[in-house]
């Protein structure tokens, strides 16, 4: 879907580069657009991190580390129950392949930037509800972080909870990125 997104923006809208933004599934792809064409981005913004990868530290991890990670673990445990059906019930799901969307490989269409650092300036807006909010050190590591907002209300899909607040900071962010 990054290369769709691309080809749209400088073949057909003719742009030679351009801010992204996402969340949810939107956050994946623009951020793999951003780290497989970061020539053509000129900013991402981000209100939602998915699960990054634990920064290994001698002195282990940092008090909001370690609530990150709790907070995953919990997310997971109540929240990746399909898992369990497909390898106990996989009956249960036999016909989940003739829906287009399952069709699709997921782990082609999620970020895969297998730990790389994006060096696109980066922003991210973090919801009090959202499913998980890395905290800015396990972030910073994997994205270049120069704006980081905290709203005061939200949940995971920021544009439909919070649209005033999302289109502010996206204005703020890309006011000073534009081409």
């Amino acid at each position: 879907m990054a290369d769709v997104l691309v080809r749209l923006m400088t073949d057909a809208f003719g742009h030679r580069r351009f801010g992204v933004q996402g969340g949810d599934i939107g956050a994946h792809v623009v951020t793999r657009l951003a780290a497989t064409h970061p020539e053509l981005v000129t900013g991402l913004h981000l209100n939602f991190l998915s699960r990054l990868p634990s920064v290994d530290r001698p002195e282990g991890p940092t008090e909001a580390e370690a609530r990150y990670e709790a907070e995953v673990a919990e997310w997971f445990r109540e929240h990746v129950g399909y898992q369990w059906i497909q390898g106990t019930r996989p009956q249960t799901l036999a016909y989940a392949p003739t829906w287009p969307v399952c069709s699709a490989r997921h782990g082609d269409w999620t970020v895969a930037t297998h730990g790389a650092r994006i060096a696109v300036p980066t922003a991210y807006l973090a919801s009090p509800r959202e499913v998980v909010r890395p905290p800015r050190s396990l972030a910073e590591p994997f994205f270049d972080i120069q704006r980081r907002t905290e709203l005061p209300r939200g949940g995971h899909f920021a544009a439909l909870d919070e649209p005033e607040a999302l289109a502010a900071d996206l204005r703020a962010f890309f006011r000073d990125r534009r081409t």
